[in-house]
């Protein structure tokens, strides 16, 4: 398991005047050496956090809100901002004091908004705090489907062109840019069918209306030990350890697939590296045990720990990968 350590900033003069300036925005005097950075850090928080929500937050987020309202002996508190697939939470967000106070809960799904939305990192984009939480992602099919392997899927569809349908919950959604995955990594022809959610687009899997999905670990978990789907593979490059028997689609001839849904906080653009470090190193203090990891696996996920610089690689590594989906599949937003 990968820990919060990478929370020291070490990257220069640019990060300091950087950091200078998000200082600046909070209203505190000047602060000429790295004692009153760290004086600020610790200083923070002195009024109530909000972290914004562009979906459920699950049990997990629910935890870690507790938890750290404990821990700071301030109130935070969790506001809904649906629409768009978390899009107008984050635009929210954006629009936020550089402060640390405002914060989302955010997922996968803001790597593939990046690109959808035309949004280069560093330019006006929400900046990164930590992760904490992931989930691979397993194909499933109707029982129905003649297909009991991958490579049974595969063939079936190059025999079947353009007759597999596959569900998402909308363009860019982290089930779509796993389809349009291995659809041009395997080399056949299926149709993305886009649904409002998740929920509705695995009724009608298990209805047969459409074939497949690659469904999150939390929403289809319960279906798969019913009977009700077929898993075939999961988006991870190691298995799962939930359902260590499924393997994963790197290893039935993709080695190159990957894509994973996780969990992060990301807060608005200019926040204090010294701010966003304290946040982070608070969210591994209070979900680095038992009661965190127990959490996780109860709603599907893995607890899955990074600071602030591992996440900003983590993500920049996952936008690359999805740009090229996009760039390939030439997907747009409607």
């Amino acid at each position: 398991m990968h820990t919060a350590s990478s929370l020291a900033d070490t990257s220069g003069a640019l990060r300091r005047r950087a950091w200078l300036a998000g200082i600046a925005a909070l209203g505190l005097p000047g602060l000429p050496g790295p004692a009153r950075a760290a004086d600020a850090a610790a200083a923070w928080p002195q009024h109530p956090v909000r972290i914004l929500l562009g979906g459920n937050p699950g049990s997990l987020g629910r935890i870690m809100a507790e938890k750290l309202q404990v821990k700071w002996g301030q109130a935070v508190y969790l506001e809904q901002k649906n629409g768009a697939g978390g899009a107008l939470a984050t635009e929210f967000l954006a629009s936020q004091p550089p402060d640390g106070y405002n914060l989302q809960l955010t997922n996968v799904s803001l790597s593939a908004q990046t690109v959808l939305q035309h949004k280069p990192p560093g330019r006006g984009n929400v900046v990164p705090v930590a992760m904490f939480a992931r989930q691979p992602f397993i194909l499933v099919v109707n029982q129905e489907m003649p297909a009991r392997t991958l490579p049974e899927l595969v063939a079936y569809a190059r025999a079947n062109p353009g007759k597999l349908n596959f569900g998402t919950a909308g363009i860019g959604a982290p089930g779509h840019m796993c389809g349009e995955m291995f659809k041009q990594m395997a080399g056949i022809d299926m149709v993305a069918v886009h649904y409002k959610s998740v929920p509705a687009s695995l009724t009608d899997v298990m209805s047969n209306q459409i074939q497949m999905m690659f469904a999150p670990v939390s929403a289809s978990i319960a279906l798969i030990k019913a009977g009700k789907l077929r898993p075939l593979a999961v988006s991870s490059l190691q298995r799962y350890s939930l359902q260590p028997d499924v393997p994963t689609v790197a290893e039935q001839g993709y080695p190159e697939f990957q894509l994973v849904g996780w969990n992060g906080l990301h807060a608005a653009p200019g926040t204090p590296v010294a701010v966003r470090d304290r946040i982070a190193a608070s969210v591994a203090e209070v979900l680095d045990n038992p009661e965190g990891r127990a959490s996780a696996e109860a709603t599907g996920y893995e607890l899955y720990l990074l600071g602030r610089v591992e996440f900003e690689t983590f993500m920049a590594a996952d936008i690359a990968r999805i740009a090229k989906v996009i760039r390939l599949g030439n997907i747009r937003m409607e």
